[in-house]
């Protein structure tokens, strides 16, 4: 039932029509805030835990950014560059940029394969956000079978009532 359950979903994030958020519409994920986040952790470190993202980021304007926004989908509100220096034609898009990251440093380690793939190559926006949901996806079936594993060693040593 886990490996169908998997199956499914990995489907259904690869073959779904080509959208930016890797399949799913934008209202029903964030998973892109998660490795931005992770990116302004890599430039800023546990600042973002004390500043909101408007107070550690810049606002990129101009043709780049007007087409990323188009190729995205994203919202023009969500979209912040580290620094100058950054291509502004791959901007992070971070929602709720008025507060401090409310993500553990779990998350962080978690999204740093995409955080650093994103941030230091040419993968596109779409390529990343496929590559998010299908670690997420795996990362949560494993869990399922950890903890189908663990409830059928418990069971198996339950003590049997005495004599």
């Amino acid at each position: 039932m886990v490996a169908a359950s998997f199956l499914l979903t990995t489907i259904f994030v690869l073959l779904t029509p080509r959208h930016p958020y890797g399949g799913l519409g934008y209202w029903c994920t964030d998973h892109f805030s998660h490795y931005g986040s992770a990116i302004l952790f890599l430039h800023k470190g546990f600042a973002v835990y004390r500043k909101p993202v408007r107070e550690l980021t810049l606002r990129p304007q101009g043709d780049p950014v007007d087409e990323f926004l188009s190729e995205t989908q994203g919202r023009d509100y969500e979209v912040c560059q580290i620094g100058e220096r950054q291509d502004r034609s791959r901007p992070l898009l971070i929602n709720r940029q008025e507060f401090p990251r409310p993500y553990p440093p779990g998350v962080f380690l978690f999204t740093a394969l995409e955080a650093l793939l994103y941030d230091k190559t040419e993968i596109s926006f779409l390529t990343i956000n496929k590559l998010f949901l299908l670690k997420t996806l795996v990362a949560a079936h494993l869990l399922v079978l950890v903890v189908i594993q663990m409830l059928r060693a418990a069971n198996s040593r339950q003590v049997p009532d005495g004599p």
